[in-house]
């Protein structure tokens, strides 16, 4: 198996905001007078969709709230930010190996960069939302990174953990590492990448 590039969704995969997102929604909901959650709720509480269990349950608030919220307290989101494991040596090792990587992410960009550069998460290239490209299930994204690495898509491995990171790399001719999902292959962390590109799957 020839691959010569990896492509890593951001959020879930490279990094966990699970706990940023909920500081973030705690501060944001205080001033309007909301008690703060725990992490235990919180995931009964976003279990399906963040934004879905904001627009139900905080009517009140608005996405531009969270940018102004941010705007005057920047240290809130990051500081909680974590860092999936192993993702930084997989980068690195990545580097060293000469295989190219590309994160692909619904996110904004800029705030993609931001979140990289302050984990010193530091793939080839960045493609997200923003940069004039559907967003995924399309695989508009994962044919720009290839033609700005000029790598064709069936020699990349994506690894995400959603469907419509699923889907996206069906649709360019992917191969597609699920991270705790089906996919050509499922992985439950990822050091089990290197073994996929050394030509074993993962075990099962």
């Amino acid at each position: 198996m020839e691959l010569s590039a990896v492509f890593f969704d951001l959020d879930g995969v490279l990094v966990d905001s699970f706990e940023a997102n909920l500081a973030l929604l705690n501060g944001v909901a205080r001033n309007f007078g909301y008690p703060n959650i725990d992490s235990k709720v919180a995931k009964e509480l976003f279990s399906t969709s963040i934004e879905e269990a904001i627009k139900e349950h905080y009517p009140e608030i608005k996405n531009y709230h969270f940018g102004k919220y941010m705007q005057s307290n920047p240290n809130v989101y990051f500081e909680n930010l974590q860092e999936n494991k192993g993702a930084k040596e997989l980068l690195d090792n990545l580097e060293m190996r000469g295989i190219h990587s590309a994160v692909i992410t619904n996110a904004n960009s800029a705030v993609a960069r931001d979140i990289l550069e302050t984990k010193n998460l530091l793939p080839n290239i960045l493609v997200g939302a923003g940069d004039e490209y559907r967003a995924k299930p399309a695989p508009d994204m994962i044919f720009r990174a290839c033609e700005l690495l000029n790598v064709p898509p069936w020699e990349v491995l994506f690894v995400g953990d959603s469907s419509k990171d699923r889907d996206a790399a069906m649709a360019a001719g992917c191969l597609f590492a699920g991270f705790g999902i089906t996919g050509n292959f499922t992985i439950r962390e990822l050091s089990e990448v290197l073994p996929i590109l050394e030509g074993a799957g993962p075990s099962s």
